[in-house]
This record gives structure tokens, C-alpha cells and sequence, in this order.
């Protein structure tokens, strides 16, 4: 991957990124496929949109950190990015202008992104340009995971290790009634702790269970009410039917 498709907090610092492949895999076809689909993107790239579907859709999971701007934009908060990055990739100097990255065989080593957190449609993966950097990672294209207090670009490394316990997000049905079921859970947490922040422990841990079970109790019997209306409809929409019917069997009667 040559510099002009890498990331770096500062474009005098880019270089090109490779991964090299030893002669056992060289000398056997299959295993070079195999090889070139879970190194096809050595280094730390940068993102753009004609490569995001690429890149989320790839043989590997993919770790993208979406920053504010451009890359070379420099300050503290990019050259954050770029050691945390660093970190995780584990680059060797080839030469001045040259890392060497290697790859697991299996998805417990990432590739590596960066991407404008302003470009349009990242808000549809939970990454907001107002709370950045965020970080995202892509365990193929239709299912990532996000999470903004458990895994920070300040503590990449170690919170890594807790992805395994990270809720998954997709595109499918299943996902929206699991991205409604966190976005539950993380408001009731963030009120649960603004109570016991204004109110004390004694009290405040008691608040939001009783107004969630309020709450609750409130709209489980919304639901038995709505049910129990459409069932009442569906049984008196049936009886003018059976009125007619036996309207028209006793009119035959007499007619005869």
C-alpha cells in the first residue's frame, strides 16, 4: 500500500505500508489467494467512499477511527490516534520511507483505518462528528460495534479485550431491536447515575428502577388495552354477519 493511500497525523511522517509473504505461500496458488485476502490492506489507510465498501466487507475485520478532518491535519488528538494505532498494528521500520505490518491468520489482528468523522452517512454506524474520535470496527460488512465508553481511542489496547462482550450491530431486523434494546439500557444507566448524583446513594439507586417499573407496568397495560379492543372489534364485527344470516334462514321459513 503506497503513501498516498496511507494515514498519518502528519503527511511528513507517511510511509508505505506491506505485508510480506514467505515462499511457502509464494509456490502454492490457493494458499496465495487465501494470503492476499487477509493482507490485501497493509498499513493504517486512509478512508475514503470509493474504499469504505471495501474495506468492511474484507476477509478481516477492520478497526477504522473516525477523527475529525483530513489526514496530515496534525494536533495532539491525531497524533493520539496514530500511536493508539500504532500500537495495535505493531509496525516494523523497514526503512525510512517503508513498515513492515503482519497478520494473524485469524481475526485477532485488525486492519487499520482512518477516516473523516464529518463525511455523511457514518451516523448511520453510531459515529457523530459533535463526539469524535470514535472508534468502529467491521466484522465483515454487515455487522460492526461501536461503543463510546467501552471502546475509546484512549485505551484502545486494553479495550480490545473486552470485544468480545461489546453488543453487535447490523443491518438486519435483528439488529434495530438490538440497537433499541442498548439505546434502552444506556439511557436508563446514564439517568440511574444522574439520580444518585443529585439525590445520594440511599436514594437515588431507588429511582430509576421505580420509574422504569413504572413506566413498564404503564405500557404493558397500554398493550393489554389495545389488545383487548381489537379482539372486542374482530367478535362485534361478526355478529351482524350471524344477525343477517339467521334474518334470511327465518325469512325463507316463512315463505314456504
Amino acid at each position: 500500500s503506497p503513501p498516498g493511500q496511507q494515514w498519518a497525523a502528519s503527511t511528513r511522517s507517511l510511509k508505505a505500508g506491506v505485508s510480506i509473504a514467505g515462499s511457502d505461500v509464494v509456490n502454492d496458488d490457493r494458499a496465495l489467494v487465501k494470503w492476499m485476502e487477509i493482507n490485501a490492506w497493509p498499513g493504517i489507510l486512509e478512508l475514503q467512499f470509493h474504499s469504505f465498501p471495501d474495506f468492511v466487507n474484507a476477509a478481516r475485520h477492520g478497526l477504522i477511527i473516525a477523527v475529525r478532518g483530513p489526514r496530515g491535519a496534525g494536533g495532539e488528538v491525531t497524533k493520539m490516534v496514530e500511536r493508539k494505532l500504532q500500537e495495535v498494528g505493531k509496525p516494523e521500520p523497514l526503512d525510512s520511507r517503508t513498515d513492515l505490518y503482519s497478520y494473524s491468520s485469524t481475526n485477532s489482528s485488525y486492519f487499520l483505518a482512518v477516516i473523516d468523522g464529518t463525511l455523511d452517512g457514518l451516523t448511520n454506524f453510531g459515529v457523530y462528528p459533535q463526539k469524535l474520535p470514535r472508534v468502529l470496527i467491521f466484522e465483515g460488512g454487515s455487522s460492526w460495534v461501536e461503543d463510546e465508553t467501552q471502546l475509546r481511542v484512549e485505551h484502545l489496547h486494553t479495550d480490545l479485550r473486552n470485544l468480545p462482550q461489546l453488543w453487535r450491530s447490523s443491518n438486519s431486523p435483528f439488529g434495530y431491536v438490538t440497537w433499541a434494546l442498548r439505546q434502552t439500557l444506556l439511557s436508563f444507566q446514564y439517568y440511574h447515575e444522574t439520580c444518585i448524583q443529585l439525590f445520594g446513594n440511599e436514594v437515588g439507586r431507588f429511582v430509576m428502577p421505580i420509574a422504569g417499573g413504572g413506566f413498564g407496568l404503564f405500557y404493558a397495560w397500554q398493550l393489554m388495552s389495545l389488545l383487548a379492543t381489537l379482539a372486542r372489534s374482530l367478535l362485534q364485527s361478526d355478529v351482524p354477519a350471524v344477525d343477517k344470516v339467521d334474518e334470511k334462514d327465518t325469512t325463507s321459513k316463512k315463505s314456504d
